[in-house]
Formats: C-alpha cells, structure tokens, sequence
C-alpha cells in the first residue's frame, strides 16, 4: 500500500512538475486501419553533437503485403533531423524474448529470477514495484536532495545462479518527461545566446565532445555490482535506449549465495518497471537490418537517399510536415519467431526563438562531470518546494 501511494504522489508530481513546453516530432506504424503512435524519435538530443541513435521495440507490428509501413509527423518548435531510419528484425525462438544490450547487440531473454530484495536509498521496500512488468513502476526523487550529491536509485538481491558467471541484468525502464525537459531547458537557458553557442559546439569538434561526455554520463541509469572489491560498474541504460535492456554481468568476483546489484540515476530521471536476472543460455540470433526500400516527404519528394544510413546527409521534417518510409520486412525463419525494432539516427532542432537573458546556471550545468545532474537537482527541489511545501522540508527527509 505505501509503495502504491508513493507512486501515485510522483504522476501527481509529474503532473505538477512537467509543463512540458512542446509536443515532439513522432513516428507512427501503420496497423492495418490507421497509423498509430510509435515513438519520438531523439527526443532530447537538442543538437548534432546530442545526435543519437534510437532503438524502439515495435510492440504489434502489422505486415502490409510483406511491409512494414511508417509515417513521420514534425510537431512543436523543433526540426526532427533524421540521419537514417532502418528496421532491425531479430529471429528467435517463439518462446523466447530479445532484447539490447548497451552496444546494441541483441541477446535472447529466457525465464527471468526476480530480485529476493530491492531497497531504495532512503530503506523503502521497492519490491512490489520493480518485480514484475505490471505498469506499477518506480519513479525517485519524490523528495528534495543535495545537491553535492545529485544520486538516486536503489540495491537489489538477486539469488546467484548456480554455475553461471555472466548472466543478464534485464531492466525494462524509460527517460522521464522531466529529464528530457531538462536536456532542453539546458539549451534553453543559454537565452539570446543559444544560437551562437548551438553554432560553437557544432563546430568546435573538442567542445562538442566535452558537451556530449557531460550530459550522457548524467543521463545513464548504470548498474554496478558488489564485489571482493566493492562496487564495480557493469554498464547502463542510455537515454538511447529506454525499454527493455540488458546488461550482462561479470560474477567472477563476487561470492556468497546471493548477487547484490546497485542502480544509480539523477533523481528523476528514469521510471523503472522492473529489474529481473537472466541465467539462460543466450543463443545465437539472426538479426538483419533493412533500409526502407521507400521514403517520400509530404510533397511526394523522395527523400530514401538521406535516410537510408548515417552519413551526414539528412532529412529534416519541419512542425506540420510528414514523410512516408515502407520497409519490406525479412520473413521469420522456419519454426521462428520475429521481433522488430525501429532503429533512428538523429537530432532536434530548436527553432523558437529566445529573447529573454541567458541564465549563467546553464551555463555552469555544462561546466563538468556532474554540474548538468546537479542543475537538475536544484531545479527540481525549487519545483518540488513550491508544488508541495510541506511535504518537503529539508533534503534529508526520506521518501
């Protein structure tokens, strides 16, 4: 019941807390009637050295004479550039699930352990909400926090899998409104000066990677493991790839009966469904990754050239324009099942234009590791406080 209200107060919070400024650009999958929604694709990535590569899992795609058939909106003040857009098809037993790791290798996911013990940072009993893929997830930071230690998460027990070394971490999670808000409202902040600093860090190759090394370490929900040694980190979950994850583990050093696992966020920034270990054997896939064979803009302008790999040529679809993208779909191997992931390079363009004086804390949220989680942190307990003041009354008050 005290994990239930938990989660109910962070959707009013998310409610209260996200005014989110603009609707992205989206993708749709035909289904046999009608286009349905799909994904925003890079949502965040506000600009190219941000660029990224997205993995959307297609959760009920339909085959239209052996296509699979897409249509991009542009929507809200942004300029969805498109790099590539492929399809990833991954044969497998019907048994079975996939999934990606954090290099975008695909592995088989087999019956999954839950965790014995899951406990967040302030001793809540997490369990009920990260066991199973029900929808009742967890969300952190219904608190305010410090901001010189800008972490959040939580530990979890697992039984060790007898003879195994190398299992799976599967985690089925996604980036909250507030985080991607957070990536623009960075950009944002820079005021009249965010072109002329947008045009920096397009052109300043050392500046562009100083940028992209800050904002995704603060972005990634990483998994660590308890060793002989302490806690060693085993990889993570990129703002390019919410969903289903996994993450193989190295067991090697670690001992007992049991496998402690950590996850550490920037408060706010991830809703975590479920976090299970997988010990099955992990069989060879066969994946094949396919260029849409069609791609025309709202002007019926073929536009396949720019969007069949990621070579710098892009396409970009403007609030209020659509394109149209057919993928003719590799049929399922004999006795197997296919799962299809639509796979999409790129970035957004912000295009309102910002007449207010620039905020030298998004400036400093830039500064070094850690400053862009901090800032967020700041920014969060400011809306936190005045949402709901009395619930909030000092950054080391628990959940």
């Amino acid at each position: 019941m005290r994990c239930r209200f938990w989660t109910h107060l962070v959707l009013q919070l998310s409610t209260a807390i996200i005014a989110l400024t603009a609707k992205a650009s989206t993708l749709e999958s035909w289904d046999g009637s009608r286009y349905k929604f799909e994904t925003t694709p890079c949502e965040g990535a506000i600009a190219r050295p941000l660029m990224r590569r997205d993995l959307h899992r297609l959760t009920s795609p339909y085959l239209d004479q052996g296509f699979l058939l897409f249509r991009g909106i542009g929507s809200g003040p942004t300029l969805a550039v498109i790099d590539a857009v492929t399809v990833i098809a991954v044969d497998h037993d019907s048994t079975l699930d996939v999934a990606p790791d954090p290099l975008g290798h695909m592995h088989a996911v087999g019956p999954l352990s839950p965790p014995l013990r899951a406990q967040g940072r302030d001793g809540s009993d997490l369990l009920p909400l990260v066991s199973k893929n029900d929808g009742d997830a967890w969300e952190g930071a219904t608190r305010q926090r410090s901001e010189q230690d800008p972490t959040d998460g939580m530990e979890l027990e697992f039984t060790r899998p007898a003879r195994v070394i190398h299992p799976r971490l599967v985690i089925r999670s996604s980036l909250t409104p507030w985080a991607k808000e957070m990536l623009r409202s960075v950009v944002q902040g820079r005021g009249y000066d965010r072109d002329q600093w947008l045009k920096l860090v397009q052109t300043d190759t050392t500046e562009a990677k100083r940028v992209r090394t800050i904002v995704h370490g603060d972005s990634v929900l990483r998994a660590s493991v308890w060793t002989v040694g302490g806690w060693e980190e085993q990889g993570g979950v990129t703002e390019s790839t919410p969903g289903t994850m996994t993450i193989p583990l190295d067991l090697s050093r670690t001992v007992g009966w049991t496998v402690r696992v950590r996850l550490d966020e920037t408060p706010g920034f991830w809703r975590i469904d479920q976090v299970a270990l997988d010990s099955f054997p992990d069989p060879d896939l066969l994946v094949q990754e396919v260029r849409p064979e069609r791609a025309f803009s709202a002007r019926h302008r073929d536009v396949r050239g720019p969007l069949i790999m990621e070579d710098w040529e892009v396409f970009g679809v403007a609030p209020g324009d659509t394109v149209q993208l057919a993928f003719r779909a590799p049929p399922p191997s004999a006795g197997q099942a296919c799962t299809y992931f639509l796979q999409t390079t790129g970035w957004e363009r912000l295009l309102e234009p910002v007449a207010t004086q620039p905020d030298p804390s998004a400036a400093m949220a830039l500064s070094g590791p850690g400053a862009f989680a901090r800032w967020s942190v700041e920014r969060r307990n400011a809306v936190l406080a005045s949402s709901h003041p009395a619930a909030f009354a000092h950054p080391s008050t628990t959940h």
